[in-house]
């Protein structure tokens, strides 16, 4: 335009002059032709200074406040899993300011930060103010959130397009300027949650695992599991996010989300895990208005795809004697590499630890007055560490055998008058056409039989009526494994009064 400009005014000069001027004339137009050299650099200046004015007001526009999404977007995804739209929602977040996103990380991986960003971007715009990502999509960006991000997004009476093109010393190009982050600037609910429950912000306790513990990842281990993940359980009415950091205190990865508050977590063998360093995040989801979010963190550990130490063994676990009466004392014996063992009975649908911790001892008495069985566990130091609790990891059992001895018995008769001294111990009288009700009791008898052939229960009561003999004798033989003994009465129909 300015070059238009410049041959025009010379071309003007030259109509105006005649075919042939003087060299008074020519250094006339010479003069002319200066000035307006000196007009069109003036010029020049105006038009780049009016240019490099258009950029500074371009740059300083207000901040991008709308976003257009095409994916879904949840904790745990990638830049590489949507395009690039995990950066793009955390820049946008970010542009919210402290509010929304206090930790303003930029990582392209959805981790809890920017789960609690956008859920209070959520509650802040009506969208969704409770529950969690599953259950209600709270913290989940979704068809719904992603169209709430989007309004506003391409109109240009509400948003402010960002061209921040650089200044040169050429006339600015015309460019179609590609559409940014534009929205009109939220207000923000006086009950917002803030950045951190400042009233329960020193509660929540990570126990285990614990700086300098090493965990065992080889999936050998019976249980499956890493470890179980413990801490202080709070009040049960919020659940918990638990995430894996690396040894930079960086998120790698959710290991569980809305966790119920019960103080453990099982945490599940891992072979995406290389043996490292890490450590765990404990965030405690209060609902919105609440205050925020209470977290806590692990010491550092490590852990090791190969198995931390062998598992104990245990040889030659046996028993002085594995038959003997009742109450005899026995001794118990074995050998183990394991740093520690315990001994425990094995009771009918229970066991019982009777000999805890019994350290690097070999041996332990007992006195069994029942055959009994007794389990040995054995387990080490690296077990301790990886499994949170004090194993087993190796068991053996054997069993002594108690003999039973004959079986004892007593029997007794009620509504019957026993015999005067002299007479004996089992007889009784009653009057003619009377009742008695006999009772016995035994030990060691598995049942019992009448006299008269009838079958009955080791213990129990039977009523005999109308007595008329003068003699009544009745006799029960009790059976069990260590024999049979028998119970005899007499009962005697007293006609003398």
């Amino acid at each position: 335009m300015l070059k238009k400009i410049a041959f025009g005014a010379l071309g003007l000069v030259f109509i105006a002059s005649p075919l042939f001027a003087s060299a008074d004339q020519l250094s006339d137009l010479q003069v002319q032709l200066q000035s307006l050299l000196a007009q069109l650099t003036q010029l020049r200046a105006q038009l780049n200074t009016t240019t490099n004015t258009a950029v500074s007001i371009a740059t300083n526009a207000p901040q991008a406040l709308c976003i257009s999404l095409v994916n879904s977007l949840s904790v745990d995804d990638t830049d590489a899993d949507n395009g690039g739209e995990v950066t793009k929602l955390q820049q946008f977040l970010a542009s919210l300011g402290s509010s929304i996103y206090p930790e303003a990380r930029i990582t392209g991986y959805f981790g809890p930060a920017t789960l609690r960003a956008v859920q209070r971007w959520q509650a802040a715009h009506g969208v969704v103010s409770s529950g969690d990502p599953d259950t209600t999509g709270y913290g989940f960006v979704g068809a719904r959130t992603r169209a709430a991000l989007a309004q506003g997004c391409g109109s240009t009476n509400s948003s402010t397009q960002v061209n921040a093109t650089p200044a040169t010393t050429q006339a600015a190009q015309p460019t179609t300027p590609t559409p940014s982050y534009s929205y009109p600037t939220p207000t923000y609910p006086s009950t917002a949650p803030s950045t951190e429950n400042t009233a329960a912000a020193t509660t929540i306790q990570v126990t285990y695992p614990q700086a300098g513990n090493s965990l065992e990842n080889s999936g050998e281990k019976s249980s499956g599991q890493i470890a179980t993940i413990q801490w202080n359980e709070q009040n049960g009415n919020y659940p918990v996010n638990i995430w894996l950091l690396d040894k930079n205190g960086q998120i790698i990865k959710g290991l569980g989300y809305s966790v119920p508050d019960t103080g453990s977590y099982s945490w599940g063998y891992d072979p995406s895990l290389t043996d490292d360093t890490y450590k765990i995040e404990i965030d405690v989801m209060y609902s919105s208005g609440t205050g925020g979010q209470d977290r806590a963190y692990s010491g550092f550990f490590t852990i090791s795809q190969s198995p931390l130490s062998s598992v104990p063994t245990i040889s030659n676990f046996s028993a002085s004697a594995t038959t003997i009466s009742s109450g005899q004392p026995v001794t118990l014996s074995w050998s183990s590499n394991a740093a520690n063992c315990s001994v425990w009975r094995e009771d009918i649908g229970s066991s019982t630890n009777i000999a805890p911790n019994v350290g690097s001892a070999t041996t332990l008495s007992v006195s069994p007055a029942v055959t009994t069985t007794y389990t040995l566990h054995c387990y080490t130091a690296a077990a301790l560490a990886s499994t949170g609790k004090s194993g087993p990891d190796a068991s053996q059992s054997l069993t002594i055998s108690v003999p039973n001895p004959a079986p004892s018995c007593t029997i007794t008769a009620t509504s019957a008058t026993p015999s005067p001294s002299g007479f004996g111990a089992g007889y009784y009288y009653v009057m003619p056409n009377s009742n008695v009700t006999l009772s016995w009791t035994s030990q060691y008898a598995d049942y019992s039989v009448w006299s008269s052939g009838d079958k009955d229960n080791p213990s129990g009561s039977h009523t005999f009526s109308n007595l008329t003999n003068i003699t009544n004798p009745y006799s029960l033989t009790f059976y069990g494994s260590g024999g049979t003994t028998t119970c005899s009465i007499n009962v005697y129909v007293d006609y003398k009064g």
